[in-house]
């Protein structure tokens, strides 16, 4: 019986193509607005770990420098953030963080492409994270230039085979 209702509704679809694509085309893209407007309803309402502050942060990306003849504009400088940034009245906690950029390390031989972003001790404080083990450098670590890394446990995984990693070395 349903092998029978089924072939019957292809036979009517095949019969108008044009209908039948409209239709399919207007649901889906229906379908796909409902599904993007739900989910940024969903993270501006209750935003997920390590983001809970996203209402209380101000983000800086890019900043311009005009002239009388030229503007020219790109990502804030780490100079420019903590000479004009550091300072703003209200501001309770200040991070900087670099864009995120692709590095390659090599392990045996085998190349692992991984995602990097650098930033200070104060970034750890704003946001929520969890440590699997060890535990997040701190400003005294970025005075001292002390070489620090927090990794995520896929980046764990393919460098230390998933064991432990705190005090090894990762190039």
């Amino acid at each position: 019986m349903f092998r029978h209702y089924t072939r019957l509704a292809f036979k009517v679809l095949w019969r108008r193509k044009f209908f039948t694509f409209i239709s399919l085309f207007a649901i889906t893209f229906t379908l796909s607005v409902l599904m993007v407007v739900s989910a940024v309803v969903d993270n501006a309402l209750s935003p997920m770990a390590p983001e809970t502050k996203l209402d209380r942060m101000l983000h800086i990306h890019e900043v311009w420098l005009v002239g009388e003849n030229m503007r020219s504009t790109g990502n804030p400088g780490y100079g420019f953030l903590d000479r004009y940034c550091r300072d703003l009245p209200g501001v309770e906690r200040f991070a900087i963080l670099s864009q995120l950029e692709n590095v390659a390390s090599y392990v045996d031989g085998e190349k692992i492409v991984s995602w990097r972003r650098l930033t200070d001790g104060e970034y750890w404080k704003i946001l929520d994270f969890t440590f699997v083990e060890g535990s997040p450098f701190t400003e005294q670590d970025n005075r001292d230039a002390n070489f620090v890394a927090v990794i995520n446990r896929t980046t764990r995984q393919r460098f230390f085979g998933g064991g432990p990693c705190v005090g090894k070395m990762l190039e």
